[in-house]
């Protein structure tokens, strides 16, 4: 569907009801921006009739069996055709940028004139979209609080090997995505590396063992234009139950209706994760402004998963993610910065941006921004 969408083949859709996917996933995210349609996840569709009417309310969250007929704007005398295309540009005015409705509009201004000469300085430095959003990212986002990516060209072998080394150096673990001019959609080659040893085998080996393969296999297509080195916390990656367990993914979204929503799912460090979750596997939180400290963000709602309710380390993930972002929110003007990416990445063109990152409980905690979720749409 999402692939339809991309396309513009969409004119027929008039609702989406998922069983899976949270608020930050792909298709959430590409059918805010078909336009005003109902889009409802966490529906119980084993109960939902094959090829029988529904009718869909996207305002309460529910799913109704039959048709049921709704009157046409004017006729019922709410509002006057003018009248509703007078509330409608009010509308489209704030679902166009719902991140700006939170911000102070002098902060706002100066990121966005930051942004507006980074844009230019991106697409002169770099070919890629990927890399360029990247370079985005890192002046949006402050190094204290977001996993550290620093863009490299392809083709500058030994630069590669002396950011690895010295990351590793560090104590941090690597991580390697790719970046390709055009644009590749969905899954690109990356590599996550551990020691010292295994950046070697990477560089120099041409049988190195990964399902990706090594830089050798990666370096002649000649579309791959940028690599982003991924400067990541010891262990994000692991592939041992016990230590995945202990990290959790999240992403936090603003709604076309100026809700912010926190949605975590606990146990994984993968952010794809999202993309399939049941609803029962995700702690949501729904966030508003605090009427007595309008610079403050409070918790208005929490809501765990059924398969979550007896997790105390579930819970533990969940509640210091939620801590951390309440913290940050006005220390580091995360609204203005967010609203200064939905200025740069503007609808119909993008979705509107979504903040996205990854927490650890235990005797290593950290909460880190790993990036911006920006779909291009067209």
């Amino acid at each position: 569907m999402t692939e339809r969408m991309h396309h513009g083949k969409y004119k027929n859709i008039v609702g989406v009801v998922a069983g899976n996917g949270g608020i930050g996933s792909h298709i959430a995210r590409v059918g805010t921006r078909v336009g005003w349609i109902p889009i409802l996840f966490g529906a119980d569709t084993q109960n939902i009739p094959l090829r029988k009417m529904i009718s869909v309310d996207g305002g309460v969250g529910e799913v109704y069996r039959g048709f049921i007929p709704s009157v046409a704007n004017g006729t019922s005398r709410v509002l006057t055709p003018e009248e509703y295309t007078t509330v409608r540009s009010w509308y489209e005015t704030k679902t166009r940028n719902p991140w700006r409705f939170m911000t102070d509009e002098t902060t706002l201004a100066s990121y966005i004139q930051s942004t507006d000469e980074l844009d230019m300085r991106s697409r002169l430095l770099y070919s890629s979209p990927k890399a360029q959003a990247q370079e985005v990212i890192n002046a949006l986002v402050p190094q204290d609080i977001r996993i550290d990516y620093t863009i490299v060209k392809a083709n500058e072998k030994e630069l590669l090997r002396s950011h690895l080394n010295t990351i590793l150096e560090s104590g941090r673990h690597v991580t390697l995505r790719t970046c390709y001019t055009p644009d590749r959609r969905g899954r690109t080659p990356w590599v996550v590396l551990t020691t010292q040893n295994q950046v070697m085998q990477f560089l120099d080996n041409p049988d190195f063992s990964w399902k990706y393969g090594g830089y050798g296999s990666w370096i002649p297509d000649p579309e791959l234009t940028e690599v982003l080195v991924g400067a990541i916390p010891k262990d994000k990656l692991s592939e041992d139950p016990d230590v995945q367990s202990q990290h959790g993914s999240w992403t936090l979204t603003c709604t076309e209706s100026g809700e912010i929503i926190l949605q975590v799912r606990p146990h994984t460090a993968q952010l794809r994760g999202h993309e399939e979750a049941e609803v029962d596997d995700l702690v949501t939180y729904r966030l508003r402004p605090d009427a007595s400290d309008p610079h403050a963000l409070r918790i208005v709602e929490a809501e765990s998963g059924e398969h979550l309710a007896d997790d105390e380390r579930a819970q533990a993930i969940a509640l210091q993610t939620a801590q951390t972002i309440l913290s940050w929110w006005r220390t580091y003007d995360i609204p203005e910065r967010m609203a200064a990416a939905a200025e740069m990445y503007q609808p119909p063109a993008y979705s509107i941006p979504v903040l996205e990152g990854q927490t650890r409980v235990g005797e290593s905690p950290w909460c880190l921004v790993y990036g911006m979720k920006i779909d291009k749409m067209e």
